[in-house]
């Protein structure tokens, strides 16, 4: 009973805090210039001042009238517009090139593939007729009451819905938009990573979905529903760690590397699959230009900080930092602290002069020179 006392006073405040936001949302709205790819001015969005209505203006064409235009973009090469709109009966659409998209009670995370000729966005279902009802009549978008199983978000592709999922997050296309991915919580909690519309197999969380620089791999990080961590890469699951964190792939795509803490506390990295010796703390994981080389920074079981590359480890310092590879791969650079106020910047193993602070450093993009900021003296 006190449980349903506590939902119908959240339910109340929901209804109230929406009525108030769209009070506010409707008091002042101002007119912007809608710019093409190319930055010329095609149109407006402007506001009927009496009655606070949006309309959109494009190249002499004219949208009806709407609550709230958000989100315009031009796409293919400035020939087509999209925008999300909230109509007069408070549900929200997608207008591409004038045409509405099925009416939702809610519009977000709208997003275009790389190549701009396809688009992706998530959606609230309108649940149900009282839900509808209450959204036409006060603006309010009633999914709080309903159950959780008639409260279903989507992710729509060019149009097509993906089945309702109980929440839909980080929607992502490949570099070469040829495919699409999302995280999704199912009905009863647990969670799938969706690619092309295809489930992966359902884990406790799923995050950080990745596509590789060659659109051709994948990856993710899930947590076990008795909560170890893998990381899974084209749907195969590495060994089982504490935790896992910072997968990155190669700029070739053929290699990868993640961070793991193990049972003991300790962290590893793990380059393709194989962990290198356990060290307090990793991090700055950095792979060359081409692909051959993986570096990062450790700190050592003693406290000392060094740098990793390739396996070997640099000298030992009090702090490391910022590594970075030549743009060639032939070369490497990184900060560190010898003592108070007395930083070097480690080129290729050599040390620099020392300075009071190291600001910033760079390779030439011949990678024969290297650059730094630094602070000399304080005066």
């Amino acid at each position: 009973m006190e449980y349903v006392t506590k939902t119908k006073h959240l339910q109340f405040t929901h209804y109230f805090l929406n009525v108030v936001i769209i009070i506010i949302n409707l008091i002042v709205k101002i007119g912007v210039k809608i710019k093409d790819n190319k930055g010329r001015v095609r149109g407006y969005v402007y506001v009927h001042t009496s009655r606070r209505i949006y309309k959109v203006n494009i190249d002499g064409w004219e949208s009806q009238e709407y609550l709230e235009v958000r989100d315009l973009i031009f796409i293919d090469d400035s020939k087509k517009f999209v925008f999300v709109a909230r109509k007069l009966n408070n549900t929200e659409v997608v207008v591409i090139d004038g045409k509405e998209s099925q009416e939702y009670m809610k519009v977000w995370n709208f997003t275009f593939s790389p190549d701009r000729k396809k688009f992706a966005f998530i959606a609230l279902k309108i649940n149900s007729k009282f839900a509808l009802w209450i959204l036409k009549l006060f603006g309010i978008r009633a999914y709080l009451p309903m159950k959780p199983q008639n409260s279903k978000q989507i992710a729509i592709i060019d149009g097509e819905e993906i089945r309702g999922y109980k929440r839909v997050d980080n929607l992502a296309f490949s570099p070469d938009g040829r495919r699409f991915a999302f995280i999704a919580q199912k009905l009863y909690g647990n969670e799938v990573a969706v690619i092309n519309g295809k489930e992966t197999q359902e884990y406790r969380k799923v995050r950080n979905f990745t596509f590789s620089p060659d659109s051709q791999r994948f990856s993710f990080i899930a947590q076990k529903l008795y909560g170890n961590e893998v990381a899974v890469i084209d749907g195969k699951e590495t060994q089982e760690y504490v935790k896992v964190d910072n997968f990155t792939f190669s700029p070739d795509s053929q290699r990868f590397a993640f961070k793991a803490r193990k049972l003991n506390g300790k962290q590893v990295a793990v380059i393709d699959g194989k962990e290198t010796q356990e060290y307090r703390k990793v991090w700055n994981f950095t792979f060359s230009p081409d692909g051959q080389k993986f570096a990062f920074i450790a700190k050592k079981l003693n406290g000392k900080q060094v740098a990793v590359i390739d396996g070997n480890e640099s000298q030992e310092y009090k702090k490391a930092d910022n590594f970075i590879f030549s743009f060639n791969s032939q070369r490497f650079a990184f900060k560190a602290r010898k003592r108070k106020r007395k930083w070097v910047v480690v080129v290729d193993g050599a040390e620099s002069p020392e300075y009071v602070e190291v600001w910033h450093f760079v390779f030439s993009p011949d990678s024969q020179k290297v650059a730094l900021i630094v602070v000399s003296r304080i005066v």
